[in-house]
Order: C-alpha cells, then sequence, then structure tokens
C-alpha cells in the first residue's frame, strides 16, 4: 500500500486548511464562510441570494441593457429638452376649423365661411359702389345713359359754330360738297318779274333775261 494524490490544494483555492478530505475522501469546508478572506458568506455557495450581493456603484454595469421593467417611472425633467420640445407642439386633440390634428387637415371654402370656387355672384351679392370703385376697363354702350348736350364738354358751342347738312347753297344741300357753276348763280324764276335791278339776269322757262333800265 502507498500513497496515491487525488488533489492538489495549491490548484483548487483550499491551501491554508481552509478544507480538507473526510474518512471518505469527500471535501469538508474546515472554517466558516465568513472567515474566509475576501469572500465572506459566498465562499464555498453553490448558489447565491440575492442578500449575498453587495450593493454595487452604477458604473459597475458596463455591458448589456437593462429590461423596459428595470427602468422606473421617469418625470418629464429628466428627458433633455424633453419640456421644451412638448411646450412646441400641440395635443392630436387640437382642432382647426373642427378637424381634429389626429391626421392631415385639408381645409374647403364652406370650412372657412367662404364661397366655393364656382360660385357667381347675383347682382344682389354686390354692393351699391360709388363710382370711384371704378377704376379700369371701359364700359359697353349700352351701360352709357342717354346725356343731355350740356353733359358734354363744349358741344353747344360746337354746335352753335356748325349749320345743318340741309342748309341749301344756291339750292344745293350741304350734306356734300357743293360745287357752283355759272348757271347756279342765275336765279329761276316761275313768271317774268314786272320789274328788276340794273344788270339782274334771272331764268325764266329755258332762257335767261337781263334787267336793262
Amino acid at each position: 500500500m502507498a500513497w496515491k494524490e487525488i488533489l492538489d490544494e495549491e490548484k483548487i483555492g483550499i491551501a491554508g486548511g481552509l478544507a480538507s478530505l473526510d474518512s471518505n475522501q469527500k471535501l469538508v469546508q474546515n472554517v466558516p464562510n465568513s472567515k474566509v478572506d475576501g469572500l465572506g458568506s459566498l465562499a464555498l455557495k453553490s448558489s447565491l441570494a440575492a442578500a449575498d450581493i453587495p450593493n454595487l456603484a452604477a458604473e459597475k454595469i458596463t455591458s448589456g441593457t437593462f429590461g423596459a421593467d428595470r427602468i422606473p417611472t421617469l418625470p418629464q425633467s429628466k428627458i433633455t429638452d424633453l419640456t421644451t420640445a412638448l411646450d412646441n407642439k400641440v395635443d392630436t386633440t387640437r382642432k382647426v376649423n373642427g378637424k381634429a390634428l389626429s391626421a392631415d387637415v385639408t381645409l374647403a371654402a364652406s370650412d372657412v365661411g367662404a364661397r366655393a370656387s364656382t360660385w357667381t355672384p347675383a347682382a344682389a351679392d354686390i354692393p351699391n359702389l360709388a363710382a370711384s370703385k371704378i377704376t379700369s376697363g371701359t364700359f359697353v354702350e349700352d351701360r352709357i345713359p342717354t346725356l343731355p348736350q350740356s353733359k358734354i364738354t363744349d358741344l353747344t358751342t360746337a354746335l352753335d359754330n356748325k349749320v345743318d347738312t340741309t342748309r341749301k347753297v344756291n339750292n344745293k344741300p350741304l350734306s356734300a360738297d357743293v360745287t357752283l357753276g355759272t348757271n347756279d348763280l342765275i336765279a329761276s324764276k316761275t313768271t317774268l318779274p314786272a320789274t328788276g335791278n340794273e344788270g339782274e339776269i334771272i331764268r325764266f322757262g329755258s332762257a335767261l333775261y337781263v334787267w336793262k333800265g
């Protein structure tokens, strides 16, 4: 019979008498957990309880992502610039002309009290206007009333300096240009006058007569 090494105490970290083998060659703890330097009750435990984990500073968490359930409900002030961002927005329940902003809003003429683009005004829709409101365009002739001559600047004076086209010169009306010949200057008579002026020439019938004293 001889000794046979089955455990290396230095390799399994039990040097110094922290553990030993019993008569059945099983590893047994020689000191309480609280006496294990630096490990306290964690030494030689097969599972841990919450009480076994010391309180840790936040900076000890260096990887992974917390589940949403681990994040507490936070006030808006905890989110950078959130309050300012919300102040520049309105609720989706806000309405424009009765239409909520929960979706895009398109306003029609009827939504703002305006008439449709196809509307044509009737005369009753047009208020009475001062003449000064008409600033462009030209009236058609039918819109102009019959006016007295006095409404036309200097018209009466201009007419006073004219004669009617029915006026005649040597019995020729002025409705066209007049050209007089010698015969136009001799008066025609239906009867031969009893007297006349010295040198006066008249036409009687188809003959010319001159008065001689």
